[in-house]
């Protein structure tokens, strides 16, 4: 089943979608992920995609400068994972059968830890989900990939 599109941030503009994710800030509930960052996080994030999010696009994990990994944008929400329920499997030492998800948010794209035994760390920072920004470096058990937005 795919995740409904966000029809408030949907197409925004980059100062449409920095005033949507400020004024989130004043709900504890809204942007949590996100409530930490400085402009410069911000603004890195919405560049990385433009002002509209590209269904067509795809995100791709890297290791070593090799891609391992792609998935299109039309199939998120997809979980990560060494199992057979995963819609991803990656099959490196620590990685769980569920390890993660990803999932659209509005014009960004969240990684959600899914209980991993070793966690799921972004930026060497361990996090239980945060938006991703191409460029980002992403750790899923032993494996160290760099996350691209292509």
């Amino acid at each position: 089943m795919k995740a409904e599109e966000d029809p408030i941030l949907d197409g925004l503009s980059d100062n449409h979608l920095m005033t949507a994710i400020q004024t989130g800030m004043d709900d504890a509930q809204a942007f949590s992920a996100t409530s930490e960052w400085g402009f410069d996080r911000l603004r890195a994030s919405v560049d990385s995609r433009g002002d509209t999010f590209d269904r067509t696009g795809a995100i791709t994990l890297e290791k070593e400068g090799v891609e391992i990994m792609r998935i299109p944008f039309s199939n998120l929400p997809a979980t990560i994972g060494s199992g057979v329920a995963a819609d991803y499997r990656m099959e490196y030492p620590g990685i769980s059968r569920l390890h993660c998800l990803l999932e659209p948010i509005g014009c960004l794209v969240r990684i959600r830890d899914k209980g991993a035994t070793n966690g799921v760390f972004l930026n060497k920072k361990r996090v239980e989900f945060e938006e991703l920004c191409d460029g980002d470096e992403l750790q899923l058990g032993t494996v160290n990939v760099r996350v691209r937005i292509v």
